[in-house]
């Protein structure tokens, strides 16, 4: 359980650093781009959960980054329609479609990763 917990707390202090100190975040838009900021922001999430994934060692992890990026692009979401006064969230949710599908499914790619590179056997010579 220690190992999740610092997996966990891993993964968060990743990903707020990159937000607070390299501006690399989620951020919901109004309308359809899928840019360098996406595929960057993607990255780094994949990365961090990469890490996360190595001191896990258990592939539940995954459904922990899933469920975390999806709460970041839950709270993106929410900053965006309370930014704008108001609008259908089911269309914000529409537009960023593609850019949630990504982030959350190359986070959970990354801690699949992690953890298959750290219980991988080790061949002998």
């Amino acid at each position: 359980m220690a190992r999740q917990v610092a997996a966990f707390l891993t993964l968060l202090a990743l990903t707020l650093a990159a937000a607070y100190f390299l501006q690399i975040a989620i951020v919901a838009k109004g309308r359809f781009e899928f840019g360098v900021a996406d595929i960057v922001s993607c990255e780094s999430g994949l990365l961090f959960a990469l890490a996360g994934g190595v001191i896990s060692r258990r592939y539940a992890f995954a459904a922990v980054v899933g469920v975390t990026y999806a709460a970041f692009w839950a709270l993106a979401i929410h900053h965006l329609t309370a930014s704008t006064g108001g609008g259908w969230v089911l269309d914000i949710l529409a537009v960023n479609a593609v850019n949630i599908a990504a982030s959350v499914l190359a986070g959970i790619a990354g801690a699949c990763l992690g953890v298959f590179l750290r219980n991988r056997k080790r061949a002998r010579p």
